[in-house]
């Protein structure tokens, strides 16, 4: 396709093409879509189980906590970037400490990247996937976060908590 130059041996992306295929923390970062693609065909039988009985498969799907999380890191930039410049309101909510729920979060990559911005942040993260919550407990770990950062399996529907939390993700 004439993206990728030889020399000596080795490829290389044209500079353009960098922050698009390879800097997760740009705005132009698309790479993670295509992660996402390349994860779910791994897993195509519940794509067909899906298309041919209209439910989700119930065969464990190895890639698509994988998949999911490369993915929405352009959305976590995008948050940070894009939407708190625009929000003063939400940026000091996060500033002073607000108690953050992150529905839907996988392996804890919103939570931990709005984490470390946001020092005085709490952030709970709700998922129904427990190898999710497994990674993301590990992650949480070796960022040395567990004192902010937490959690669960659930789904947000039939969360015992509700008025807990400041903001919700």
């Amino acid at each position: 396709l004439g993206l990728l130059t030889e020399e000596g041996g080795r490829f290389a992306l044209p500079r353009s093409l960098v922050p698009l295929l390879v800097e997760e923390d740009s705005l132009q970062f698309l790479g993670g879509h295509l992660d996402y693609l390349a994860l779910r065909s791994l897993d195509f039988d519940g794509f067909d189980e899906l298309f041919r009985d209209g439910r989700r498969s119930a065969r464990r799907q190895r890639h698509l906590t994988e998949a999911f999380a490369a993915a929405t890191k352009w959305d976590h930039t995008a948050f940070l970037d894009v939407l708190l410049p625009r929000a003063p309101a939400l940026r000091a909510a996060l500033a002073e400490g607000a108690e953050v729920l992150d529905v839907g979060s996988g392996t804890g990559s919103f939570a931990l990247r709005v984490a470390r911005v946001f020092p005085r942040a709490r952030f709970v993260g709700l998922d129904p996937d427990a190898t999710a919550v497994r990674e993301a407990r590990a992650r949480t770990a070796r960022a040395g976060l567990e004192a902010r950062v937490a959690f669960e399996v659930g789904w947000a529907e039939s969360m015992a908590h509700r008025e807990r939390f400041d903001l919700v993700y």
